[in-house]
């Protein structure tokens, strides 16, 4: 698995989840990976309901992608709670698009 980060699919974090629960006891259902992905649209937008193209995100910011993606595998392998990690994504994104808006 350390080579999820190095992968810009969302197969690997569903991966991640997967095997994080089987270690932990728990069975993951459908609706653990459609949370993934609302919190993957949270983190993009800001908003969880709104639809977003995941495959433009990854041809238009392939580093912000790719990067997200690492760093929600990392706090699900760390056991962080969803909202936790939710807020988490945001706020990198958030951090990650400021550094690279320039100043006009």
């Amino acid at each position: 698995m350390e080579s999820c980060c190095h992968s810009t699919e969302l197969s690997a974090v569903n991966e991640a989840l997967k095997i994080f629960r089987t270690k932990i006891g728990k069975v993951t259902e459908k609706h653990h990976y459609q949370n993934e992905v609302l919190l993957l649209r949270f983190a993009f937008t800001g908003e969880s309901k709104f639809k977003l193209d995941f495959a433009e995100i990854k041809l238009k910011q392939p580093f912000l992608f790719n990067h997200v993606l690492c760093f929600e595998i990392r706090l699900i392998k760390r056991n962080i709670p969803f909202k936790e990690r939710k807020h988490r994504c945001r706020a990198m994104v958030l951090k990650r698009q400021a550094k690279s808006t320039p100043f006009i």
